[in-house]
């Protein structure tokens, strides 16, 4: 039975208080399951919903006013910090500085793709950027924007900053967030200085193509799914084609998992036929378009398989001449390789950019963990899923970096202790790995990293089939995070909260950063079934220890990324921040950073209030008109302030600031820590494993609901926080990279200003056949232009 948009929206609010009743009258411990599952079925409901038809302005969500587009500049005030690494770079040898030239090449030519995953229209965009900064300095643009267009010099400081942000988010959405960055300028006048400048004239059909390509979009914000990436018809994504919603992706996570296909390097693109015979391509990304490369049971031969009334073909050669800039530059690599490991690691990593092969990716990253304690470090590939709407392609993301082996003895202590601290989390030992995989933890002093933004901890490779069974890396990257710690006001705790944690900051992060990536993403277990039909654990004894029953599994084809789906970001980025905060409460920790008892209680102290307000802090990234989270790590955090607050070990009261505005004040029990908050961590932790390791999503998804959608009793004090929280948000730093030259067999590195002007230089010196690339760039983006149009037939 299909019900009208009105019967449905009226049993939409009889759930939703039906859910309320249940928060309200349940004990506070029981209600959960009750609420939470009617608030579930509420969702579903949702999506069942009559489709409403496509309009460029939506009477629900009406054109943004001059206020509310203000959210979408990249501030004035944005710190522009530049990393540091010239110390650690001067003492590399002749061979080692040549080895990190040519992956600081290949990881930004692969950065090029980054812009072609981001937007329709971000490849336009960048182009024209540095068309525009190309043919005339900076100066002299100054001079043209303000005596020739009207500007001022805020309207030619927006100019900058918006470049700025382009640039280091490679794309025209954030990188930590997924929403649109428009300039402060008006279009108008932004128009009228690209028609005054050394570009245009220099090659006038090229600019005006451009603009015409990207000129309205770069700044429409009135038609609501132009604010933030994701899934028709909530958002924008080039992950699969603009035609394409949460139906498709569901079928094609279903034909993935029946034949064993792994997402990460492929994108999904979807055309009708006039008689409405549905294909899906699946297009891989490889330099070549030839052969019949082997892709789980199937091969990338373009010809048509049947699945559930649709067809499905199988392709490579996506993002080609980007794969084959990569290709070149790790061959290079190759002759000034540190050893047959590293040959090996690049060797497949090149066969994998050549073929498409993701099999020949994976066993590039095996080589990878098994290079142990090198100099150079660097990792390459389609690796974060962050981005895609339904959490399994990988995002590109390609750095090198400097093993800083002084600091890094320290970490690999952590490594040393590291099976006895896991034995204390509060899962059973069942829940955990059979074999503790020793990794590599490194900290590193990095030189290049090209994507949508640059973490300050990592732990690859994704692919859980290794992971598990073979090991993993663990970096931290210190001078990010240094960069990272730059100009923090106080925000959202008491002057006293703020000394304290001011004062132990630098290695309050060290020490959640290394518990982080080390023993949050290091531990739990999968439960999964093999390909002969066996299972890594006793499926008679192992129980699940929440309801008793018999534990679900993976089944063969199943990986975590496609059962937890959109979810599976959020919810690992939880757990692993959940692990972290629950570590740091054991002096075996802490003792490895040779903090002392008389210390302990300060340190451990900050490191849960800097959680704590991370929580308050994340709420900018809660998507009010659509009720949903943007980013991944700001959702987890999230989940633990509100666990935090149902424990009563946090407060956050409404207050006015000094500057007399509304303001947040969170305050945390530091004598209730090691008690109430470690047994309410502690459970929440348990859950989080327990939901993971029996690929259990919807219960994880219940959960993660409770905790951090903005439901009855408490949405309207939600609301009222969030609009607080948007109002006092810091912008995130716009980090400058320096770049490597390499001259008569000799590398060298360029640093640049901390500035919006040296973000721009750095950009017009990266590349060394920039016209080449962004010929390149713009022809993948007009061969794709076919696939992003919506039913209005406009090009997205």
């Amino acid at each position: 039975m299909l019900l009208s948009a009105a019967a449905s929206a009226t049993l939409l609010r009889c759930c939703s208080q039906a859910a309320k009743h249940a928060s309200q009258h349940f004990p506070a411990k029981q209600h959960f399951l009750a609420a939470s599952r009617l608030r579930l079925h509420c969702v579903k409901l949702q999506s069942t919903l009559p489709a409403q038809p496509q309009q460029l302005s939506s009477p629900i969500m009406p054109a943004l006013e001059a206020e509310a587009r203000k959210q979408f500049f990249v501030p004035l005030t944005t710190k522009v910090p530049s990393i540091e690494c010239e110390k650690a770079f001067a003492l590399l040898s002749d061979n080692e500085k040549q080895y990190v030239h040519h992956w600081t090449q290949a990881s930004w030519a692969g950065g090029l793709i980054t812009v072609l995953q981001t937007s329709p229209e971000s490849p336009a965009i960048f182009v024209l950027l540095q068309n525009l900064f190309r043919h005339n300095t900076l100066a002299e643009l100054e001079e043209i924007a303000k005596k020739k267009c009207g500007f001022s010099d805020d309207d030619w400081l927006a100019v900058k900053f918006y470049a700025a942000g382009v640039y280091h988010n490679m794309g025209n959405y954030v990188g930590f967030g997924d929403t649109k960055i428009v300039p402060e300028v008006a279009r108008e006048q932004l128009h009228q200085l690209v028609l005054a400048s050394g570009a245009h004239s220099k090659d006038t059909p090229l600019i005006e193509q451009l603009w015409a390509e990207c000129g309205d979009r770069m700044y429409d914000l009135d038609n609501p799914r132009f604010r933030q990436l994701g899934l028709k018809p909530d958002g924008v994504t080039t992950y699969f084609s603009s035609n394409c919603d949460k139906k498709d992706a569901e079928i094609v996570k279903k034909f993935l998992v029946e034949n064993e296909i792994d997402a990460y390097n492929s994108r999904v693109f979807k055309t009708v036929s006039e008689q409405g015979a549905v294909v899906y391509e699946i297009r891989h990304a490889s330099s070549s378009t030839k052969g019949a490369v082997p892709v789980g049971k199937l091969k990338m031969n373009g010809e048509p398989v049947e699945f559930r009334g649709s067809k499905f073909v199988l392709t490579n050669g996506d993002y080609a001449p980007f794969m084959a800039e990569m290709a070149s530059s790790l061959k290079e690599a190759v002759a000034v390789a540190a050893n047959d490991t590293e040959k090996k690691m690049l060797e497949n990593y090149i066969a994998s950019f050549e073929t498409g092969s993701l099999d020949s990716h994976k066993e590039g990253s095996r080589y990878w963990i098994r290079n142990k304690k090198p100099v150079v470090e660097g990792y390459i590939g389609f690796i974060e899923t962050y981005r895609d709407p339904s959490g399994q392609r990988g995002e590109f993301e390609g750095f090198v970096a400097i093993v800083d082996k002084e600091k890094s003895a320290r970490l690999n202590g952590l490594v040393d202790t590291a099976e006895h601290i896991i034995s204390q989390l509060p899962w059973p030992t069942e829940y955990e790995k059979d074999k503790y995989l020793r990794p590599d933890f490194s900290e590193l002093t990095v030189v290049a990293f090209a994507s949508s933004g640059v973490p300050i901890g990592i732990n690859i490779p994704n692919y859980d089939d290794i992971r598990q069974n073979e090991g993993f890396k663990n970096v931290s990257l210190g001078n990010i995070i240094a960069a990272a710690l730059k100009s923090r006001p106080p925000q959202f705790i008491s002057n006293e909260d703020h000394e304290l944690l001011s004062k132990h900051e630098s290695l309050v992060l060290e020490i959640q950063v290394a518990l982080h990536e080390l023993l949050g993403h290091g531990s739990g277990k999968l439960f999964e079934q093999q390909k002969d039909g066996s299972f890594n654990f006793d499926r008679e004894a192992v129980k699940d220890f929440e309801s008793g029953d018999v534990c679900s599994y993976y089944e063969v084809g199943e990986s975590y990324d496609s059962v937890f789906g959109a979810l599976a970001s959020t919810y690992e980025e939880c757990r692993a921040e959940t692990v972290a905060i629950y570590l740091a409460l054991l002096p075996d920790v802490l003792a490895v950073w040779g903090i002392q008892e008389k210390e302990a209680d300060d340190i451990i102290f900050c490191i849960w209030l800097a959680m704590a307000v991370s929580g308050i802090k994340s709420m900018p990234y809660y998507i009010v008109e659509q009720e949903k989270w943007g980013q991944a790590h700001a959702q987890g955090r999230f989940a633990i302030l509100r666990v935090m607050m149902e424990a009563e070990l946090v407060t956050v009261t409404q207050t006015t600031g000094t500057d007399g505005k509304p303001d947040l004040l969170l305050k945390l029990d530091r004598t209730q820590i090691k008690t109430v908050g470690k047994d309410a961590i502690g459970n929440f932790l348990r859950r989080l494993q327990l939901y993971k390791s029996t690929a259990n999503q919807e219960q994880a998804f219940e959960m993660m609901t409770e905790y951090t959608a903005f439901l009855p009793p408490q949405t309207e004090e939600l609301l009222q926080w969030h609009a607080i929280a948007v109002a006092r948000r810091i912008p995130k730093n716009l980090l400058v990279q320096p770049n490597t030259q390499l001259s008569n067999g000799t590398v060298s590195l360029k640093s640049y200003p901390a500035s919006a002007d040296g973000m721009i230089q750095s950009f017009q010196e990266r590349y060394q056949k920039p016209e080449l690339l962004e010929q390149a760039l713009l022809k993948c983006a007009h061969q794709d232009a076919i696939h992003f149009t919506d039913i209005q037939g406009e090009v997205l």
